[in-house]
């Protein structure tokens, strides 16, 4: 790229939502291989600490009383429960990301992304459940915070969006 660098407020028309030359081609709206990925793992930790901090809590009682025991668990926990969860990451992850990518990618709301990955990650803890064959009593609270784990995940990449759309872009300009 020749002179100076454009500020990306200025590239990107907000009006229109498309890129000059954008408006017939594939769509591209999501956050490209690597923001799938870290929108996995933000996904994964924010599960982890959301399931130490629930075992840390209920196990407070109704003293309310936290001794040294149980921030160790804070501290301890997210790793027991990240290492526990590896296996449903890397067998529900990859077919979420997939499921998401093919079925939003022409809908430029990514409040339709979140909501869709929201939807998706709340069924993959029952579709384990189903596997699994047991639903424990407490399942649809995990589930609910998976669902939520896994928007929060999503919506931190948005930002990543226009770039992605912006590098596709340039990248059919050229051939």
């Amino acid at each position: 790229m020749t002179g100076p660098e454009v500020p990306f407020v200025e590239k990107f028309p907000v009006e229109t939502g498309h890129f000059p030359g954008e408006e017939h081609s594939a769509p591209g709206n999501t956050p490209g291989a690597a923001g799938y990925v870290l929108a996995v793992l933000l996904s994964w930790v924010l599960i982890c600490v959301g399931l130490a901090l629930t075992e840390a809590i209920s196990d407070l009682g109704p003293g309310f009383r936290v001794t040294s025991v149980d921030l160790e668990w804070l501290v301890v926990g997210p790793v027991i429960w990240g290492l526990g969860s590896a296996y449903f990451v890397a067998a529900t992850a990859p077919v979420g990301v997939v499921l998401l990518h093919f079925g939003c990618r022409s809908i430029r709301q990514q409040w339709v992304h979140v909501l869709v990955t929201a939807v998706l990650g709340t069924l993959a803890v029952y579709a384990v459940a189903f596997v699994i064959g047991e639903v424990p009593s407490d399942w649809d609270k995990v589930a609910a915070g998976v669902g939520f784990c896994t928007a929060v995940g999503r919506a931190a990449v948005i930002p990543m969006v226009p770039a992605v759309r912006l590098r596709r872009l340039q990248r059919r300009s050229v051939t």
